[in-house]
C-alpha cells in the first residue's frame, strides 16, 4: 500500500515530527469523532451464552489484506463464541468475509480513515453469537505520532445462562509509538469499567507491549485488577516487536479456567491467531 511506504518513512522520522499544520502524513488519516466511531454489522439471534465455557478467537488481522485472511478465519472461527479483534476494516470485502459467521453480531470502533483508501476506517471489534446489553468505544487521550490519530478500546457485555453476571469483553489494541506514558494512560482508561464490573472479565488484545518496561506495567495493572494471565502451550509463536522477544499478544481472564489456549500459526496476518478454551468458575 502507497500510504505504509510513507507511513514508515515519517515514523523513522517521529522525533522531529512537525506541526500539525505542516505535518505531510497526517493529511492522509481522518480522525473519527467518538460519537460516531460505533458501528454494528450482523444481528445476532441468541440472547446468552452458554452456562459452562466459552471459545474464544483472539487476533490482530491487519485489516484482512492477507491474501489467506477470509480461509484462516473460517476456518479458526468456526464455533466460536466470542472474537476480539484489532486492525478491523469497513471495507466491503473485510465485511464480506465476516458475514461468512452467520447469526454473529459485530460491534467496531473506528480508530480514524483512510482518505487514499475510499475513506474506509479501521479499529477495534468484537463479534459474538449473543446479542450485547452494553457497547462502548472509547478513544485514547494521546495520540500516535504522525498519524495525530488515536487508538480505540471496545467494550460490550453480554448475559451468561443461569447467571445474573454478564460477561466483560474487552478488545485492546495497545496505543504505540508514544511515551510509556501515555500507554501507561492508555490502561488506567480501561480500569474503570472493570472495576465497575463485578462479574467475568476477557481483556485481550494487541499490547504493543514492544519494551519490557511495557510489559511490566501491564502486569502490574492487571494484577491490581485481579485479572489471570493466560498461558499459551505455544506462547512463543505470538507475533513480537521488530528486533525484539518481546511479545506484543495477550489475553487476560477473571472468573474463568483456562482449558486450553493456543497459537495457531497463520498466514492470514503478521499476528498469529489466540484460541482460548474457558471454563466459567
Amino acid at each position: 500500500m502507497r500510504i505504509l511506504g510513507i507511513l514508515a518513512l515519517f515514523l523513522s522520522l517521529a522525533g522531529h515530527a512537525t506541526p500539525a499544520a505542516k505535518n505531510p502524513v497526517s493529511r492522509y488519516f481522518h480522525r473519527v469523532p467518538i460519537e460516531r466511531a460505533h458501528l454494528t454489522w450482523g444481528e445476532a439471534q441468541l440472547s446468552e451464552l452458554p452456562a459452562d465455557s466459552l471459545d474464544v478467537l483472539v487476533w490482530n488481522v491487519k485489516k484482512g489484506a492477507k491474501e489467506t485472511f477470509g480461509s484462516e478465519i473460517q476456518r479458526l472461527g468456526e464455533d466460536k463464541d466470542i472474537f476480539l479483534i484489532q486492525e478491523a476494516f469497513t471495507s466491503p470485502e473485510f465485511i464480506q468475509k465476516i458475514s461468512w459467521f452467520s447469526d454473529y453480531q459485530w460491534e467496531l470502533g473506528i480508530s480514524f480513515t483512510y482518505r487514499l483508501y475510499s475513506n474506509n476506517g479501521t479499529g477495534n471489534m468484537i463479534g459474538a453469537r449473543v446479542k450485547p446489553t452494553w457497547v462502548k468505544v472509547e478513544h485514547t487521550v494521546d495520540l500516535e505520532p504522525v498519524t495525530e490519530t488515536p487508538k480505540t478500546t471496545a467494550y460490550a457485555k453480554y448475559p451468561v445462562a443461569g447467571r445474573e453476571e454478564e460477561l466483560l469483553v474487552i478488545s485492546m489494541h495497545g496505543i504505540n509509538f508514544t511515551s510509556f506514558e501515555a500507554f501507561a494512560r492508555h490502561l488506567e482508561q480501561v480500569r474503570g469499567e472493570i472495576e465497575r464490573h463485578s462479574g467475568p472479565v476477557i481483556l485481550a488484545g494487541d499490547f504493543n507491549t514492544r519494551t519490557k518496561e511495557r510489559m511490566a506495567q501491564v502486569r502490574t495493572f492487571t494484577n491490581s485488577l485481579h485479572l489471570l494471565e493466560v498461558k499459551f502451550v505455544n506462547g512463543n509463536l505470538r507475533m513480537t516487536a521488530v528486533g525484539s522477544n518481546n511479545i506484543l499478544d495477550h489475553a487476560f481472564l477473571k472468573g474463568f479456567k483456562v482449558r486450553h489456549a493456543e497459537v495457531f500459526p497463520s498466514r492470514g496476518s503478521d499476528h498469529q491467531p489466540l484460541v482460548l478454551n474457558l471454563d466459567f468458575l
